[in-house]
């Protein structure tokens, strides 16, 4: 509910500073959010113990994921779903592909132990990856 106004007065900038690099709070917004992820995905991939078992990989992620929704994720958490219910914009559709970027490591980490036996093959991973990072 911020105004272009606030948010280049709480950044110390002019609002025409603002608008010289967003069109609006919109794009602000979107660069906002896709900063984050790029931040939270970078964190998974490079931690993720490449050499693990699928249980190690689970548990790096799982571990990452709750800490980092601890440290930064309640704003955030909110901002995402709150843009993410206005499906009539372009940022709804930015926000899906980050989060199947984010979501990717632990579906190929699940597809992994179902396919060594290690998870029910009757459980979809959509499912599962549901259960860990909620709906």
């Amino acid at each position: 509910r911020a105004t272009t106004a606030e948010i280049a007065q709480r950044l110390g900038v002019s609002e025409a500073t603002v608008f010289s690099y967003f069109r609006g709070k919109r794009e602000l917004c979107a660069r906002v959010i896709a900063d984050w992820y790029d931040e939270i995905i970078a964190a998974i991939e490079t931690g993720l113990p490449r050499e693990g078992t699928p249980r190690q990989q689970f548990a790096f992620i799982l571990r990452t994921h709750l800490r980092l929704m601890l440290v930064h994720g309640t704003g955030m958490c909110s901002l995402v779903l709150s843009e993410g219910r206005a499906k009539h914009h372009e940022l709804s559709a930015e926000l899906t592909a980050l989060q199947r970027r984010y979501t990717a490591p632990l579906m190929r980490v699940l597809a992994q132990a179902q396919q060594t036996g290690q998870i029910r093959t009757d459980l979809p991973l959509r499912l599962m990856r549901s259960m860990v990072f909620g709906p």
